[in-house]
């Protein structure tokens, strides 16, 4: 409430009415502004209260989980090397596989917590040749689809990288080309060096990316909204790939059409240049 006074022998005029009217309309929008700048700040008060109970709960349950599913695994081993009936043995390589499956959604989840909780993916520099880590995973995979074929070009590529973290990134690349395309055309895996940098690049024949998905593809979460011949995952895959590869300094590349099919590019720099808290040294 606004009150006017006035000491006789003043009297109010017109121009005192429109002034007053003037005071009340900016009153009460500034009211109004303050009001809704109190409700939007509590609103974001606890949805990042939400969102950073969430993340935690999801470290805990990742930790958490890691630990039985690792007692399963060792469990399921024991029963392989003491079996000696075939079919009995097969069902204990589909629960192993589920297990591994398993396994690479708990890392995907943890390393989606510690991205998002400000801590970063750890990555670990050490002299490496590109072309000894590449050739294992295709190993992996062609056990995995003994009917895929998946083709393998890659010359002798040394530089300082995280192995474990960039056979993270090609096994998921190649394992969603298989997943995503033409399954009776083979996946091609190429690799080259341009100056003081190195590339990868994994293709597949098939339906292409939409151009609108394209450009959200490396989101978290992006599940469910391609064709695709595998089990659906967490959708954290090409989000944690693209985060290890922006770690070495380097970038992740999308090509995707109907005539040519579909190539992911990893660029590297041979010696990656991590951000603040990697552990180890470049040679």
């Amino acid at each position: 409430m606004i009150v006017f006074t006035a000491a006789p022998p003043r009297i109010y005029n017109e121009h005192d009415l429109v002034f007053a009217e003037e005071l009340a309309r900016r009153a009460s929008t500034a009211m109004y502004h303050a009001e809704l700048f109190h409700t939007a700040q509590t609103e974001r008060e606890r949805a990042e209260e939400a969102a950073a109970l969430r993340e935690r709960l999801v470290a805990v349950v990742g930790h958490d989980l890691r630990q039985p599913l690792a007692s399963i695994d060792m469990r399921v081993e024991l029963l392989r090397k003491r079996s000696t009936d075939p079919e009995f043995v097969e069902d204990l390589q589909g629960l192993r596989a589920s297990s591994s499956r398993m396994s690479r959604m708990i890392e995907q989840i943890l390393d989606f917590t510690r991205s998002r909780l400000g801590g970063g993916l750890e990555v670990v520099f050490a002299p490496m040749d590109l072309r000894e880590a590449l050739a294992p995973i295709l190993d992996e995979v062609r056990a995995a689809h003994p009917s895929a074929t998946i083709q393998l070009q890659c010359p002798e590529l040394c530089g300082a990288w995280d192995r474990d973290r960039l056979e993270q990134v090609f096994s998921n690349l190649i394992g969603n080309a298989l997943a995503h395309g033409d399954p009776g055309k083979p996946v091609s895996v190429t690799a080259g060096a341009e100056d003081h940098r190195v590339w990868v690049e994994v293709h597949n024949e098939g339906p292409p990316i939409p151009p609108e998905l394209q450009s959200v593809l490396f989101n978290p979460f992006r599940w469910g909204e391609r064709a695709s011949t595998s089990p659906a995952g967490l959708g954290l895959g090409l989000y944690i790939s693209n985060e290890v590869v922006l770690r070495h300094g380097g970038q992740i590349e999308i090509r995707s059409t109907a005539a040519e099919g579909t190539t992911f590019r990893v660029t590297l720099p041979r010696q990656a240049v991590g951000n603040s808290g990697d552990r180890g040294s470049d040679p």
